[in-house]
């Protein structure tokens, strides 16, 4: 009696190779590691650059004014990715004993983008603190400040102003 060798047919082994090819290219889009920016928005920044650039180093977003491009920069270096945060100009101001101060443009010195002017600059730093400032953007005002977790919207500047005086004090313990 004459033993049959069972062995595979080329339709079954394309068969397979399609399957694992069609499995393979289903999943690889999960293994992107870039981060989505899609979805950012400014209320979102703070918590987008923890999720995806913190690991106990300083975090920059720095955003140029011609281009309209924010760039990701840890520790100073630039991790060349890029996106898109503010479609028009935005105002920061800074609070100096009680009084907002604007500032337009902020001085970045590194290499490849000494040039350019900085219309947006945002850092968080190692302890998880963060720059300090209102953003005036598309006729809202957003509070960023040092210790707070999320980024507070304001319709109006002095409203702004106001609850960062107030948070301002109660970290310092003074009655209000």
């Amino acid at each position: 009696m004459k033993l049959k060798k069972k062995a595979f047919t080329l339709f079954e082994l394309l068969i397979v190779i399609f399957i694992i090819s069609l499995v393979y290219a289903l999943f690889i889009q999960n293994l992107n590691t870039k981060p989505q920016t899609d979805t950012l928005t400014i209320e979102k920044l703070r918590d987008f650059l923890l999720a995806n650039y913190y690991d106990k180093n300083k975090v920059s977003v720095i955003c140029f004014e011609e281009s309209k491009k924010c760039k990701v920069f840890i520790n100073d270096k630039d991790t060349k990715d890029e996106f898109i945060l503010f479609d028009e100009d935005v105002n920061v101001y800074y609070l100096n004993k009680n009084v907002l101060e604007k500032k337009r443009f902020f001085d970045f010195h590194v290499t490849n983008y000494d040039k350019e002017k900085v219309s947006f600059k945002f850092d968080l730093y190692p302890n998880k603190s963060s720059s300090e400032f209102i953003l005036e953007y598309k006729q809202k005002y957003y509070l960023f400040d040092s210790y707070m977790h999320s980024t507070k919207v304001f319709d109006y500047i002095d409203d702004a102003k106001e609850y960062w005086i107030e948070q301002r004090l109660k970290a310092k313990g003074t009655q209000i």
